[in-house]
């Protein structure tokens, strides 16, 4: 039998080493145009971050700034604001107090960065100019004169806790229910107009994400009431005996969510329409945080 020399099937180095040159400058040639790239990405984000980002100097308030602010904040404001920043899901900021409370600057520091754990969110979306006006405009709602109030205070005092049972659900002043939202300092969040709305008609405005739950355990118990929490294995709900569950979703037999309806029935048929104007009136009177009661 034949023999041959093992080294007999190796190709020569000099067909070798060309297409192996070629593979490594073409892999060098690669990383150098990714290095590029990487560069040029990140010097265009960073340029952006700081267009949009940087506090410049504020533009001189003229007609033309008061015009686009108050452009810019109907489409990015007010909705959760109100159209002229009478409160809704947002604060009220048509008031003198705002002015009191917050100087330009820090204004625009909340436009800008928004409010962590709120849903008060950051405007990436605006450059420092365009925020500039808006808070041009947002000065100016805090010179409207307020609407006197029709309805009396007291008397919507009595509703509230007589008649109205509003106490039943709702958390005022160090006591009260966990149903519904805390009316402590509700008056400072929002105008009598929102207020009305929302005891005429609670579903008008619902928070993002507000959810009525029923749930069915595996054993048949029924859980029915507010959803606080959900992740894609639990849920966090409180009933409306103000009790706590977490219920894991493996052990139950059914989970319904319902959206778009309020557990608060409408006053505009059980209250009169002075009655109402007394219970808004007596809303728009809490404009004290608990802590400075």
């Amino acid at each position: 039998m034949a023999k041959y020399d093992e080294h007999f099937f190796d190709l020569p180095d000099s067909l070798c080493r060309p297409s192996e040159r070629c593979r490594l400058n073409s892999q060098a040639l690669a990383a150098r145009i990714c290095r590029r790239s990487f560069v040029v990405v990140a010097l265009f984000f960073a340029t952006t971050a700081a267009l949009f980002a940087q506090p410049q100097t504020r533009p001189e308030v003229t007609a033309d700034v008061l015009q686009q602010g108050e452009r810019l904040f109907g489409l990015h404001c007010g909705a959760c604001h109100g159209p002229q920043g009478q409160g809704g899901l947002g604060p009220n900021l048509a008031s003198p107090e705002l002015r009191r409370r917050l100087d330009a600057d820090a204004l625009f520091g909340t436009i800008s960065d928004g409010i962590p754990g709120t849903e008060m969110p950051r405007a990436r979306q605006l450059h420092s100019r365009q925020i500039w006006e808006i808070v041009s405009y947002v000065e100016t709602l805090a010179t409207i004169e307020s609407v006197p109030l029709a309805g009396n205070p007291a008397v919507g005092r009595d509703i509230y806790f007589g008649k109205g049972n509003c106490a039943s659900c709702h958390w005022l002043d160090g006591s009260g229910g966990r149903q519904g939202p805390d009316l402590t300092g509700i008056g400072l969040l929002r105008g009598a107009s929102s207020l009305r709305e929302s005891i005429v008609d609670p579903a008008a405005k619902l928070p993002p994400g507000f959810l009525i739950v029923n749930a069915v355990l595996n054993d048949g118990t029924a859980v029915q009431g507010l959803r606080l929490n959900e992740d894609p294995f639990t849920i966090q709900v409180r009933d409306y005996s103000q009790n706590l569950h977490s219920l894991v979703k493996a052990d139950l037999r059914s989970l319904e969510k319902t959206t778009g309806r309020s557990t608060m029935p409408s006053y505009g048929e059980r209250l009169s329409a002075s009655e109402v104007d007394d219970l808004v009136a007596f809303l728009a009177t809490q404009r004290e945080s608990e802590t400075k009661q």
